[in-house]
């Protein structure tokens, strides 16, 4: 039997983190659990006439908690694979802003991919959003409702699909440069791996 996906309007003020939050022209709408809690599902919903063709961009939390996986198994990073990869036009190129509690280098070291730091992706802490007063969330849903986010482009994913070894060096300077950031400015003296 298939489940029905009907997307909850809602507005910034009230969105959860904790499901993905679709950016419209005029307003957001969360995509209920059944709407993405496996990749099959995440593109059928998609690929509904409820949504194609609406979307501005994504709001996507990458600790994503189902049935099956724990937040620590960082779902929405294949969530984010199976909209790159998978989802018909012009889903697969809508700008993505992925929220995650844990800082950028640390999801990285985690779970590396390099769609993560491609072009048509933003990431936003989750405690900044929040402390921020949402102010950036916000920001960021207006900017999208502008057309003023970056896009994902087909050149991008033919690089990584590629999986090049420059396109490996990259992930791995961005990974480094990230984390010896903060330990040079504390006045640690480490040399580059």
């Amino acid at each position: 039997m298939k489940e029905e996906s009907s997307l909850t309007i809602t507005t910034v003020d009230k969105y959860c983190f904790r499901v993905p939050l679709l950016i419209h022209a005029n307003g957001v709408s969360e995509v209920p659990d059944n709407g993405w809690n496996s990749g099959e599902r995440w593109i059928e919903t998609l690929s509904s006439e409820e949504i194609a063709g609406t979307v501005k961009a994504l709001v996507l939390p990458l600790e994503l908690k189902t049935r099956s996986r724990r937040y620590q198994d960082l779902f929405g990073i294949e969530l984010i694979d199976w909209l790159r990869w998978c989802a018909p036009e012009p889903m697969r190129w809508v700008p993505v802003v992925a929220l995650g509690w844990q800082q950028l280098p640390a999801i990285l070291r985690r779970k590396p991919n390099l769609l993560l730091v491609s072009s048509g992706t933003q990431f936003r802490e989750i405690k900044d959003a929040i402390a921020r007063d949402r102010q950036r969330l916000r920001d960021d849903v207006a900017a999208a409702q502008k057309g003023e986010l970056a896009s994902c482009n087909e050149r991008s994913l033919r690089l990584f699909a590629m999986g090049t070894a420059v396109e490996a060096a990259k992930l791995h300077i961005t990974i480094w440069r990230m984390t010896i950031t903060p330990r040079i400015a504390s006045g640690l003296a480490i040399s580059m791996p």
